[in-house]
């Protein structure tokens, strides 16, 4: 058995390597597949594809069709807002999202688009009902004429000659009427030097403004509307006008959600003050302008993005008047819109007789500014946004500013023109129209993308500021074309800071931080504009006030942001410079203009501040301070305190020798 066993292992063994010997048995050499691997690849390349795609493909834009709608007058204006209110999307893609879920680095995009742009302002108490009440309602309220409330005695520094401003203080020459923007009522002082005092006060919230006032007979003006009861609050934005005859106050504000036109009867002012009439208009009351009895009524109007464009009123501004049986539209031709819009905002002109309040018309400016300028004749407004520089090495942008004009007059509204500059206006003060050259003054702002790296490789597109500048612009109003210009004429990065115009010349003041060079600019030959400066001076001027005799006041900044400083300058041969300064420490002061009490005929100059700190310990008061400029320097006349709510509802007026300062809740007569 054993023998045959291994007989049987020794035939294995042959058989083994009989196999193995065999070419067709040997061990064949794997093959590739070539196929399976391109498919596996293909996948890969499919995946990376698809990730690319999932994370870099921009969001789209969803633009409805909306031209079913091309038979309506507003149809140029359903276009754009069609575009503006079509749903934006937060992010560029999905790795621009995910990134900003991520990383506080995200949040620095500066091409990002708000979804909600232009509507944060949306006003919710605004209404789109508006009415006057019956004037012959009034009649309880007459009272016969007694004594002429004297001689009317303009005191607020309008910005144009004709064009009165509205503002909290007016006067005659027996009487001081006073608007307390705070607590919504009109004081009036008489004028008695030390004798002085409150003769008259009317709180606006007990006067009875509903709409669809009921008359004697128990009927309503309008029986199809629903009477509105007259609860609310009066807006501490206000402003008022006293006729030239001195018996009427027209006070304009916010009441009840509406702008409110409120004409008063001030004939009796010691007796009473009555109601005479009132318009309510839809929209956020901004400003207004009085010219030869016309008055200019300017109001704030958003509307949301989902509108219904078959609802014209849905999208366009409109007016209530007569009694509220009467609505207008702004017509299409009597809306100037912008190039390109960037909010769903309306800036609305109303036109009223300023002895009825009827409604004369409307007017309207379309994703422009609340910040307008008024001439005798026109109404300028802006918008500023980024244009693109066409440039094949680099991506660049700029501020550039659209200047739209409506003009105004007897025969209604009408749109003149518009034009594009570059860079961005700060405000009305900006604006200057003379013998039929539109003047502006911008500041100038370049930007480029640039590509910045952070950890892991992750490469962001920033955009960078390339600097800024001011530039001086000359526009022809009959050819809407720019005739003459100063480019970038201000220090690297100096932004504008206050401008001031006086026919044949201009006043700029640029600063960076806390250091200023103020300029002087010959515009008599606009094809030879010079203009000389003061170099640094430390500090900045917010405002520049024109002294005359060659004499320039400029009110602001000093080597700190908590310092008050008003300098004068004057022009020399080579150079503008400084004469005198005045300073208050640990101190903030009015930026508004209005609030600034300006005499050229005395020198005298004054304005509200407040107190934070004397002689190393606070204090928080507020003070109202009288400088006179004498003989080449700043004195202080009257520094004191002043019980008011806020600085800018501080005021003053000096007459023969007093100086008689009102606040929210305090009035004084100072003897000079």
């Amino acid at each position: 058995m054993k023998n045959e066993r291994l007989l049987d292992k020794m035939n294995l063994l042959d058989d083994k390597y009989i196999n193995e010997a065999n070419p067709e048995n040997k061990k064949k050499k794997k093959k590739i597949n070539w196929l399976r691997f391109g498919t596996l690849a293909a996948c890969i390349c499919l995946m990376v594809t698809a990730l690319n795609l999932f994370l870099f493909l921009p969001f789209k834009t969803t633009v409805p069709d909306v031209s079913q709608y091309e038979d309506s007058e507003y149809f140029p204006i359903i276009e754009k807002i069609n575009a503006l209110s079509a749903v934006k999307p937060k992010y560029k893609n999905n790795f621009d999202k995910i990134l900003s879920s991520l990383s506080a680095v995200g949040g620095a995009f500066d091409n990002k688009v708000d979804a909600d742009m232009g509507i944060s302002g949306v006003d919710k108490n605004e209404s789109v009902d508006g009415v006057t009440p019956p004037s012959d309602s009034f009649t309880d309220g007459d009272v016969e004429d007694s004594e002429e409330n004297g001689k009317y005695e303009e005191i607020t520094d309008n910005q144009v000659e004709g064009v009165t401003e509205g503002d909290i203080i007016k006067r005659s020459d027996k009487y001081i009427f006073y608007l307390s923007p705070s607590y919504g009522r009109l004081k009036v002082y008489s004028i008695k030097k030390e004798d002085s005092k409150l003769v008259g006060e009317l709180y606006f919230n007990d006067l009875d403004l509903r709409v669809n006032k009921k008359t004697e007979s128990g009927d309503v003006s309008n029986p199809n509307m629903k009477e509105e009861t007259s609860y609310g609050l009066w807006s501490y934005s206000s402003e008022m006008y006293l006729s030239t005859d001195c018996k009427t106050v027209t006070v304009l504000g916010m009441f009840n959600g509406k702008t409110s036109v409120i004409c008063l009867d001030v004939s009796n002012v010691e007796t009473k003050i009555t109601l005479k009439n009132y318009v309510l208009i839809e929209g956020t009351y901004k400003t207004s302008r009085m010219v030869d009895g016309k008055l200019l009524v300017i109001t704030s109007k958003y509307f949301y993005k989902n509108v219904d464009f078959s609802k014209e009123e849905t999208f366009v501004p409109s007016v209530t008047y007569n009694n509220g049986n009467e609505t207008a539209l702004v017509p299409m031709d009597k809306i100037a819109c912008a190039d390109k819009l960037t909010e769903n905002h309306y800036t609305v002109v109303s036109l009223l007789d300023e002895n009825t309040l009827d409604f004369k018309g409307c007017a309207s400016f379309f994703s422009f500014t609340n910040d307008i300028y008024v001439t005798n004749n026109g109404i300028y407004a802006s918008n500023t946004l980024n244009e693109d520089i066409k440039n094949f090495t680099s991506s660049k942008s700029k501020k550039i500013t659209e200047i739209a004009c409506i003009s105004y007059g007897d025969d209604g509204f009408e749109i003149k023109g518009a034009i594009k500059v570059d860079g961005y206006i700060k405000d009305r003060y900006s604006f200057d129209e003379y013998n039929g050259i539109l003047r502006v003054v911008t500041t100038t702002s370049t930007f480029t993308e640039k590509t910045y790296s952070f950890e892991g490789n992750e490469s962001f597109v920033l955009t960078a500021s390339d600097g800024t500048s001011a530039s001086l612009y000359c526009i022809d109003l009959a050819s809407w074309k720019v005739v003459a210009s100063v480019e970038n004429f201000a220090p690297k990065d100096e932004t504008v800071r206050s401008v001031r115009f006086d026919k044949n010349y201009a006043y700029v003041c640029t600063a960076v931080q806390l250091t200023d060079p103020v300029f002087f600019f010959d515009l008599s030959d606009i094809n030879n504009i010079t203009y000389k400066e003061t170099g640094n001076i430390e500090g900045f001027s917010t405002s520049l006030i024109n002294l005359g005799n060659g004499f320039l006041l400029g009110i602001g900044r000093g080597d700190t942001w908590d310092t008050v400083k008003v300098e004068v300058y004057r022009e020399s041969e080579n150079k503008v410079v400084s004469v005198c300064s005045y300073e208050i420490e640990h101190a903030s002061y009015s930026e508004s203009y209005k609030s600034y009490y300006v005499n050229r005929n005395t020198g005298m100059f004054g304005f509200g501040y407040y107190d934070y700190m004397a002689n190393g310990h606070p204090i928080y008061k507020n003070r109202y301070v009288l400088l006179q400029f004498t003989n080449g320097e700043l004195i202080e006349v009257v520094n004191t305190t002043v019980n008011s709510d806020n600085r800018t509802s501080m005021r003053s007026v000096y007459i023969d020798g007093y100086l008689y300062i009102l606040g929210d809740n305090d009035f004084k007569v100072i003897q000079i």
